[in-house]
């Protein structure tokens, strides 16, 4: 920024800087508040610390005072001193959190010749930047505004980033020439909601009605708390057909689900903080979070080798008999020991059941040599429900013939 006072003949400039000047939400100093008290402005250069907080990178600012009044507070930057300068302050972030920053707008009005060293044009250019982000350039026109000292028409403007680390650097730097620059104030640096995930049930699971009784999620967390939320369940993995909307209305950080009839859910959640700000859906068609309620299992039939009944085996031989009850997903589960007879020539001394949990199946190794080896022909095993109790149709049965 630029102030000119006439004396002898002799025109003597200084440059104020754009000022920021409200208290950050993260962050600190975000109203320049606080610092060496710059009387009407004070000229600083790169590596100045007059202001608490927040480093001159390069060139020069202005640190204002009284010259003009600020939008927040009492000081304001005009980040053109004597030429285009930059301003920074390093933040503590959340890696892939969402930051909003908001900042008050406007130009120095005063100007000189174009011919002068230090003339500027009436268009203000300030270009702002995150560490890892995209900068992105914000204007401002006196000639257009028609602004003035004692109303220097402030302007809301906003930025955000996607913060790429546990630090990030703010930088607020001139795009033009000359002293008197863009002038910046009232700074607020805030942490957007973050995306709740859902954790319980896991994706893509089978449940029944009775074991379906809460859905949870992660804490959002951000600047402006308390943080609510909003749970929706659709019957569709493009998320189109809408059964249930909890409203923007959840204080908890999941949702109570008992009763929930049989079907198939694609859920997701969202999360606001105190001002209203959203965040993004957990889940959509592109990475859709399914459950299944089901209270139905169903016997599987025998699986191989005796998938296929009446095949040939080697007398002597073991022979394992494996049989699976499936929820609505195809899962094996376990509810309770099946029976297992095996008929045929001869006596056949059979091993019960077990169930294997890795496999989802339960098993029983025949042997066709116990106690004695078993004369050749057909035998039938036949699965019977033993302790088995809620599966629906029939246990299965095959026959196997014994060869020399």
């Amino acid at each position: 920024m630029k102030k000119i006072i006439i004396v002898t003949f002799s025109v003597l400039v200084f440059l104020l800087a754009l000022s920021v000047v409200p208290a950050l939400a993260v962050g600190t100093n975000g109203s320049f508040e606080i610092g060496t008290d710059p009387g009407v402005f004070a000229t600083l250069s790169a590596g100045n610390t007059n202001i608490t907080d927040w480093t001159i990178n390069s060139g020069s600012v202005d640190y204002i005072g009284t010259y003009w009044l600020a939008s927040n507070g009492l000081r304001s930057i005009d980040l053109n001193g004597l030429a285009s300068g930059s301003i920074s302050q390093v933040l503590a972030t959340v890696v892939g959190a969402t930051y909003n920053v908001t900042f008050d707008l406007s130009g120095n009005p005063d100007s000189l010749p174009a011919s002068d060293p230090l003339y500027s044009p009436s268009l203000k250019d300030v270009q702002v930047s995150a560490t890892g982000a995209t900068p992105q350039d914000f204007t401002y026109d006196t000639s257009v505004k028609g602004n003035s000292l004692s109303n220097m028409k402030w302007e809301k403007e906003s930025y955000s980033f996607v913060a790429t680390g546990t630090s990030t650097t703010l930088t607020f730097a001139s795009q033009i020439a000359g002293a008197f620059g863009p002038a910046l104030d009232n700074v607020v640096i805030a942490q957007m909601p973050t995306v709740p995930m859902i954790t319980s049930p896991s994706s893509n699971i089978c449940v029944t009605s009775a074991n379906q009784q809460l859905i949870d999620w992660t804490d959002s967390t951000g600047t402006y708390t308390p943080i609510i939320y909003q749970y929706q369940a659709f019957s569709d993995s493009a998320y189109t057909a809408l059964i249930y909307d909890s409203g923007m209305a959840l204080t908890a950080s999941q949702i109570p689900t008992p009763g929930t009839p049989d079907g198939i859910y694609y859920i997701r959640v969202r999360a606001q903080d105190s001002v209203g700000n959203l965040s993004a859906w957990s889940n959509g068609s592109s990475n859709p979070y399914k459950i299944t309620v089901s209270d139905t299992f169903v016997w599987s039939q025998l699986l191989p080798p005796l998938n296929i009944s009446g095949k040939t085996y080697k007398a002597g031989s073991t022979i394992p008999v494996k049989v699976q009850i499936l929820d609505a997903c195809g899962n094996g589960v376990n509810m309770g020991l099946p029976s297992l007879v095996i008929t045929g020539p001869s006596t056949v001394v059979v091993n019960p059941f077990r169930y294997d949990a890795s496999a989802g199946q339960y098993i029983s190794n025949w042997s066709t040599k116990v106690p004695t080896a078993l004369p050749t022909g057909i035998y039938t095993i036949t699965v019977g429900p033993g302790t088995v109790s809620g599966a629906t149709g029939v246990p299965p049965t095959a026959t196997a013939q014994l060869v020399r």
